[in-house]
C-alpha cells in the first residue's frame, strides 16, 4: 500500500495493471503476484517500461505507443511466447490505454472491448495497429475540440492565481486532466511551458504595482507570489533586461 501522496498515481496505475484481466474468476488480485508485462526482463525493468507506457499515453506520444506495442509483440514472439497469452496481455494493453485516454484525460473511446482473430503474429501486430489508429483518431478529435478552450480556461486560471502557489498537479485538479498532458497542451498551443507563463504573469503584475510608489520592492514580491526579493530581483532582470529599481525609477520618473 501506498500512504504518501505523490505516490498515490504509481498505486492507481498499478491497481489499473492488476484489474485489467476481468476474465480471471477471482475477487481481488495483488499487483505484486501479478507476471511482467514485458516477458524476459526483471521486475525493476518491467516497472521501468509501465511508467514510460503510462507516460506516453498521458503526453499523447502516439508514435511512442506504436513501438512499445511493437515492441512487445516482437519480444514475445522471438522468445516463444504462447500466442494466446501475447494477445491476452496485448488486451490488457489496450484497456489500460483507452482507461487513461479516457478516465484522465476526457478523450471519448467508445471501443471498450478488444477482441483479436489473429492465428499468428503478423495478423496480431495488424489488429493491433488497426486498434492504436482508432484510439489516436479519437485522441485526435478530442484535441482539436477541447484544448482550445482547455488552455484558455488554465491562462485565466494561471492569471488569476498568480500569486499563490501553483503547480501542473493543481492545475490538474482544477481541470481534471493529468499533469503531464496539460504540459503537452500548453507547450503546443502556446509554444511555452507553464512556468515560463506563470513568471510572465508575476512580472506584468509586478510592472503594474511598481507605479504606486508607497508600495515597497519587498512588499511587490510577495505581492506577486515570490517569497524571497533576491530571487524576485534576478528574475525581474532576466525578464526585463533591468533591475526591479531601475525599472521603477525610469517609470516613476516618466510619471
Amino acid at each position: 500500500m501506498y500512504t504518501p501522496l505523490e505516490q498515490v498515481r504509481q498505486s492507481y496505475q498499478e491497481s489499473l495493471i492488476a484489474t485489467s484481466d476481468t476474465a480471471i474468476p477471482v475477487k481481488f488480485r495483488f499487483y505484486t503476484d501479478l507476471p511482467s508485462i514485458v516477458p524476459g526482463i526483471d521486475t525493476k525493468a518491467n516497472k521501468q517500461y509501465e511508467q514510460q507506457f503510462f507516460d506516453y499515453i498521458r503526453a499523447g506520444n502516439w508514435q511512442e505507443i506504436h513501438q512499445c506495442f511493437t515492441d512487445f509483440i516482437d519480444r514475445s514472439k522471438q522468445l516463444g511466447e504462447n500466442l494466446l497469452q501475447t494477445s491476452q496481455k496485448t488486451r490488457e494493453l489496450l484497456w489500460i490505454a483507452s482507461r487513461i485516454l479516457g478516465g484522465e484525460m476526457g478523450v471519448e473511446h467508445h471501443t471498450q472491448f478488444y477482441y483479436f482473430k489473429s492465428t499468428d503474429y503478423r495478423q496480431l501486430s495488424a489488429e493491433v495497429l488497426n486498434y492504436l489508429k482508432a484510439m489516436e483518431n479519437s485522441f485526435q478529435d478530442h484535441q482539436s475540440e477541447f484544448e482550445a478552450d482547455t488552455i484558455h480556461y488554465i491562462k485565466q486560471f494561471i492569471i488569476d492565481h498568480a500569486h499563490e502557489e501553483i503547480s501542473l498537479d493543481r492545475i490538474g485538479k482544477e481541470v481534471g486532466l493529468s499533469p503531464i498532458y496539460i504540459s503537452k497542451c500548453f507547450k503546443d498551443q502556446l509554444g511555452m511551458n507553464y512556468i515560463h507563463f506563470l513568471t510572465e504573469c508575476r512580472i506584468n503584475k509586478a510592472q503594474k504595482l511598481m507605479r504606486d510608489p508607497n508600495k515597497t520592492l519587498k512588499e511587490i514580491t510577495f505581492d506577486v507570489g515570490y517569497h524571497d526579493p533576491n530571487y524576485f530581483s534576478k528574475v525581474f532582470k532576466k525578464i526585463c533586461k533591468t533591475s526591479p529599481t531601475e525599472y521603477r525609477n525610469k517609470l516613476l520618473h516618466k510619471v
